[in-house]
């Protein structure tokens, strides 16, 4: 069977055409179908991304205060403890006479590090005494903490505060 010219011209066009069709199919197809996945990624990754990077500034910002709190409680160690820490302020405030029961306690956190809580009772003081003693714990160099406080008025004279303050501090253990 022989095929006139414009038969085979039919025929080869017909041919292309299907080439054609297929290797869109095979090729192009999956290239668009994972361009377009690809746009909505994009997005989604960047978001990801600046999540990561905000905790990873969040972190970094957390590690540098828990090194400056461990040099705090270095330094802390070689220089003072705690209680005579407080008692210095007690005298700087006017509180040494209104102390009624101070009440320190040690407990371990780790193996590197122990609490010490200190209960400190005063009885008939001024408001004014009880916060120039808070601020200057709070200012003070050593990482002392007000963990809870306790206001009531005094029996004796209503002008006048009984008080409770929770102070905390950590510190190294001491190794013999």
């Amino acid at each position: 069977m022989s095929l006139i010219s414009r038969e085979k011209l039919v025929v080869i066009i017909a041919f292309a055409c299907i080439a054609i069709l297929v290797a869109f199919q095979v090729f192009m197809r999956p290239a668009l179908n994972r361009s377009s996945r690809l746009k909505q990624v994009i997005p989604e990754k960047k978001a990801l991304l600046s999540e990561l990077q905000s905790k990873s500034r969040q972190y970094s910002s957390l590690r540098a205060q828990l090194e400056q709190i461990r040099s705090k409680i270095k330094n802390q160690q070689k220089d003072k403890k705690i209680l005579s820490s407080i008692e210095q302020i007690q005298k700087d405030c006017g509180l040494t006479r209104n102390v009624a029961n101070v009440t320190p306690s040690t407990i371990p956190i780790s193996d590197e590090y122990e609490k010490t809580n200190v209960e400190v009772k005063y009885g008939a003081v001024t408001l004014d005494q009880i916060v120039q003693f808070l601020l200057k714990i709070e200012s003070s160099d050593l990482l002392i903490g007000i963990k809870s406080m306790e206001i009531k008025r005094g029996l004796q004279n209503p002008a006048l505060l009984d008080t409770v303050i929770q102070l905390v501090s950590s510190s190294n253990i001491e190794q013999d």
